[in-house]
């Protein structure tokens, strides 16, 4: 889903974070990743979005910020790659 979502011409990572981050915090938690994708129809489970924090959530502080949402659209090649 993400490569498709990725590679739309209309699609970039800014408009779709601040499409989660709504008050405009500057990071996002589980649970506002669970309405939005809900309310926009991509039926995802609270635990799911709790696993994707989970691995993209490098301080593990429950607040995806924006650095690490980006890191969950890159290939994993590109990513060790750094």
């Amino acid at each position: 889903m993400k490569i498709n979502l990725s590679l739309r011409e209309d699609f970039n990572l800014i408009d779709a974070f601040g499409m989660l981050d709504q008050a405009g915090k500057g990071y996002i938690t589980p649970g506002e990743l669970h309405d939005v994708l809900n309310e926009l129809e991509l039926i995802l489970s609270v635990d799911d979005c709790k696993m994707l924090f989970a691995r993209y959530n490098r301080e593990m502080d429950g607040a995806l910020k924006y650095s690490e949402f980006t890191d969950s659209f890159m290939p994993m090649d590109q990513h060790y790659a750094r």
